[in-house]
């Protein structure tokens, strides 16, 4: 019996340079502009309220980048299962230990299990 191979997963370089080029500083109006693209609405006057806001969203950070470079609205999942079967069937996953310096991405991260 052959197992099925993953895709080839995404250059992690390429992923964290792009990210950084997306998010800019880190700055409210990056937290800002993030939760817009990402199709929120509502008042985020602040980083806590969009970090808050970022824990319930279930979107692949690489499909996301995707997304915003040529101005679409990235695909959303409507639960965290979904998400983790997409991610885990693509090969498309942020380097966790990447995060933990990268602003709002820790936030987005889903543990794959």
């Amino acid at each position: 019996m052959s197992r099925k191979k993953r895709p080839a997963p995404p250059q992690r370089h390429d992923l964290i340079v792009r990210w950084k080029n997306y998010f800019g500083a880190g700055d409210l109006e990056d937290w800002q502009r993030l939760c817009q693209d990402l199709g929120l609405s509502g008042n985020f006057g602040s980083k806590t309220k969009c970090r808050t806001a970022l824990k319930s969203i279930n979107v692949n950070i690489w499909d996301f980048l995707d997304a915003v470079e040529v101005g679409n609205i990235p695909q959303m999942f409507l639960t965290k299962k979904e998400l983790v079967e997409y991610t885990s069937k693509t090969g498309r996953i942020f380097p966790r230990d990447e995060a933990k310096d990268m602003g709002p991405v820790a936030a987005l991260l889903k543990i794959l299990r």
